[in-house]
């Protein structure tokens, strides 16, 4: 994740995901589900808003640890996106959960 230094989540008021249930809690996993840490599921969430604020047009995941449930959450994120035009998610140890 390139877009400047991920950070904690601020929680704050002009959260542009907090409409997303993903947000709401912490994620569930069922048993056949991978699990993710809360704390990098945030850093997600404040990656996100950061790039929707300074409207880029290419997200970097590529060679992270997203896994299943990042993936989940960064799908979920698109439509809030006005100017995305790529994502590169390659290496991301996405499971079939998160193949959406």
């Amino acid at each position: 994740m390139s877009h400047q230094s991920i950070s904690r989540l601020a929680g704050d008021e002009n959260d542009l995901l907090g409409d997303s249930p993903l947000f709401d809690k912490p994620v569930l996993q069922s048993s056949n589900e991978v699990t993710m840490d809360i704390s990098l599921l945030e850093e997600i969430e404040e990656y996100l808003k950061g790039a929707m604020e300074e409207n880029e047009t290419v997200l970097e995941f590529e060679n992270s640890e997203i896994g299943s449930a990042g993936a989940k959450c960064i799908a979920a994120s698109i439509p809030f996106f006005d100017t995305l035009n790529e994502l590169h998610m390659a290496n991301c140890k996405i499971g079939d959960e998160g193949a959406i």
